[in-house]
């Protein structure tokens, strides 16, 4: 009786021992993985006017790095460190003009940041941030937000998240639909509406929603109806493209042609 006893004690200890270990060891996985805030995301600056900001972060080991555009500023870009024990973290650099720095921490899930920023000319706030899922295309050019943070213009990198208007992509083919990427097709049906404008009434100026479905070419290619502002862009600087004009002209085809070859599909 008394060995029997002795026997079953030992097995609950044993047992005891090895779900210790498990739960040891669990832990220990954890850590070794660490924090881990790569990737895009949506982050909020209060107490500035930035508003809205996307954000693509590199981490390799601790050395962190980020590409950053706000609605405002505009484009920067950030390097810092990471503790991935902790999640604490710090990034440092440009945003437009001045110079800023964020200091903050990873949720245990890594969903969520959050912390404080800094900016030359005493400006300082709270930020927040999530993370993106990988489709996200905020402005609905074609180009995800992750592809237009990128460093690789060919691949819609250098672009702004929050612009429709700086990838020339327009609805070729029949029907007429977009492609994500800026080709032959796309120069050819900017020549099938060369001419057009908005001067005059008709069903499309350039105030309309660009991503609603145009009407067929027709001749001349200067027709009226041929206008839609899909096919229309206002220079701003290089091979950037803005909002529409109210004509398809010469500098529309120049626009399209400097980014020929540049795909996000």
């Amino acid at each position: 009786m008394e060995k029997a006893r002795l026997t079953a004690l030992a097995g609950r200890t044993l047992l005891g021992l090895v779900a210790a270990l498990a739960l040891v060891s669990a832990s220990v996985r954890t850590v070794d993985a660490g924090a881990d805030i790569s990737g895009a995301w949506t982050l909020t600056l209060n107490a500035t006017e930035a508003g809205d900001c996307r954000a693509l972060v590199s981490q390799a080991a601790t050395d962190l790095s980020a590409n950053i555009y706000c609605e405002v500023p505009g484009p920067g870009s950030l390097t810092g460190q990471i503790d991935p024990a902790t999640g604490a973290f710090s990034l440092f650099g440009s945003l437009g003009l001045p110079t800023i720095g964020f200091n903050g921490v990873a949720s245990g899930d890594g969903a969520t940041i959050s912390g404080t920023w800094q900016a030359s000319g005493d400006l300082s706030g709270v930020f927040s941030g999530e993370r993106q899922p990988p489709e996200t295309d905020t402005d609905q050019d074609g180009c995800t937000d992750t592809q237009e943070l990128g460093s690789f213009v060919s691949f819609g990198g250098g672009r702004s998240p929050f612009n429709f208007w700086d990838f020339y992509d327009v609805p070729t083919s029949t029907p007429l639909a977009r492609s994500r990427a800026v080709n032959a097709n796309d120069l050819a049906a900017l020549a099938a509406r060369f001419g057009s404008n908005d001067a005059t009434p008709g069903a499309f100026d350039r105030n309309s929603d660009p991503l609603s479905l145009p009407s067929a070419a027709i001749t001349p290619a200067a027709s009226r109806e041929n206008y839609h502002p899909a096919y229309d862009r206002r220079p701003v600087t290089g091979k950037r493209a803005g909002p529409p004009n109210g004509a398809v002209a010469a500098s529309d085809i120049y626009l399209a042609a400097r980014q020929f070859g540049h795909h996000c599909s």
